[in-house]
C-alpha cells in the first residue's frame, strides 16, 4: 500500500509540472497568435497583400493542444482532492490519470510533428517562428532592429524567442507525459496487487487464543474444521 501511495504522489507531482509547462506554452503561443492577427492587415512586415504566405496552423494547434492538456490536468487535480476520490483504495485514480494523459500525449506529439513540418516549408511559406527569426537574425547582422537601413520591427526578436519556446517547450512536455503514463501504469498495477492481497487476507479469520489442545484434538485443527471456538469446538465425538 505504501508503494501505491508513493506512485500516486509522483503522479500528482508530474501532473503539476505538466500543467505548469502547458500553461506557459499556452500563454506564449496565444500571445503570438493574437499579436500576429492584430497586425496582419496593417503592418507591411506581415505581408497583408499575401496573407497566404503565412501558415499558422502550427501555432493554432499549439494553442488547442495545450488548452486541452491544461483542462485534463485540472480535472485530475480537482478530483484528486475530493475526499471520496482521494481516499479511494481502488485503482480508479491511476486509471483516470492514464486515460487523460494518453490523448494529451497524442495531441502533443502530433503538434510537434505538424509544427516542425510547417517550419521546414520556409521560405516558400512561413510560420511566425521562421519569419520573425529570419528577420531578427538579419537585423542582428545589419545594424539591429528598427535601424534605418533595415527597419525590422523591434518586437521581432522577442517574438522569435517566444515562438521558439512555444515549439521547443512541447518536447519536454511530451517527455513528462510519457513519464506520467508510465507512473500511472505502475500505480494502477500496484493498487491492483494491493487490493488483491487485502482480499486474500480478508478471508482469514484470526484464531482466538485457546488451549493448545482440547479433548485430544489440536485447537487450530478444530478451528479449521468447524470455524468455531471454545466449548462448542469439540463436535467430533472425542471424549
Amino acid at each position: 500500500m505504501a508503494f501505491a501511495k508513493v506512485t500516486w504522489i509522483a503522479q500528482l507531482v508530474l501532473h503539476g509540472l505538466v500543467i505548469a509547462l502547458a500553461v506557459s506554452i499556452l500563454g506564449v503561443s496565444g500571445h503570438l497568435l493574437q499579436n500576429h492577427n492584430s497586425q496582419a492587415e496593417a503592418n507591411p512586415w506581415y505581408l497583408p497583400m499575401w496573407p497566404q504566405h503565412f501558415d499558422n496552423k502550427g501555432i493554432k494547434a499549439t494553442v488547442g493542444a495545450t488548452s486541452a492538456i491544461v483542462f485534463f490536468g485540472i480535472v485530475v487535480l480537482v478530483m484528486a482532492f475530493l475526499p471520496r476520490f482521494a481516499s479511494s483504495k481502488s485503482s480508479v485514480p491511476s486509471l483516470l490519470v492514464f486515460a487523460t494523459t494518453l490523448p494529451a500525449a497524442v495531441l502533443t506529439i502530433t503538434t510537434i510533428i505538424l509544427t516542425a513540418s510547417l517550419n521546414n516549408n520556409a521560405p516558400v511559406t512561413d510560420t511566425i517562428q521562421t519569419w520573425t527569426c529570419r528577420w531578427s537574425d538579419y537585423a542582428a547582422t545589419h545594424g539591429g532592429s528598427g535601424a534605418s537601413q533595415n527597419n525590422v520591427p523591434n518586437d521581432f526578436k522577442k517574438m522569435c524567442t517566444e515562438s521558439r519556446f512555444a515549439f521547443y517547450g512541447l518536447i519536454p512536455l511530451f517527455i513528462l507525459q510519457v513519464i506520467l503514463l508510465f507512473a500511472s501504469a505502475v500505480g494502477f498495477v500496484a493498487m491492483l496487487c494491493s487490493s488483491g492481497r487485502k482480499s486474500e487476507d480478508g478471508g482469514m479469520t484470526p484464531i482466538k487464543e485457546q488451549p493448545e489442545s482440547m479433548g485430544g484434538v489440536p485447537a487450530y485443527e478444530m478451528d479449521y474444521r468447524s470455524g468455531k471456538s471454545g466449548s462448542q469446538v469439540n463436535t467430533y465425538g472425542v471424549p
